[in-house]
């Protein structure tokens, strides 16, 4: 039977349920993991993990240090091979050419609908356009190079 916390063990203020995402600090490096469940002082913003959110970022930051999932996306280098604009894609797509240009530029990861339906309007297989990356025995420190990563960032 588990302990459930009532009051800040610090403040005695009262702690509400919130899903955040919870930066670690590695190595002078940021690391963000989204949707961390976490219970939080309404008063001094102590927050509390149960032990299922304390698993959830190691098993994150284990996937980090492994070097993956990490998609390669080529949806702009095959864009191009087909000679096609943004506005022409985006146009096909029913959506804005900034919002193309976001998962060109792995900004934003579309659905797995719409990942099929833009391997369609660009003439070609949805496993083109995203790969999955190789492990590499760098992981962690070779991806924190570019600063700020989230866990399953894409």
């Amino acid at each position: 039977m588990g302990l459930e916390l009532k009051k800040c063990v610090l403040c005695d203020g009262e702690i509400e349920g919130k899903i955040i995402d919870w930066t670690v600090e590695i190595d002078g490096n940021s690391y963000v993991i989204p949707d961390v469940p976490v219970m939080e002082c309404r008063e001094c913003g102590e927050k509390y993990l149960n032990p299922e959110a304390s698993r959830y970022i190691d098993h994150q930051l284990e996937e980090m240090r492994n070097g993956g999932p990490e998609l390669e996306v080529r949806v702009r280098e095959i864009r191009l091979a087909k000679h096609k604009t943004q506005e022409e894609v985006a146009r096909a797509m029913g959506f804005s050419v900034s919002r193309l240009s976001e998962i060109e530029h792995n900004k934003k990861t579309p659905s797995v609908l719409l990942a099929l339906r833009l391997a369609r309007v660009l003439g070609c297989d949805v496993n083109e356009l995203y790969r999955l990356r190789p492990h590499t025995k760098e992981g962690l420190r070779q991806q924190s190079s570019k600063g700020v990563k989230t866990s399953g960032e894409r």
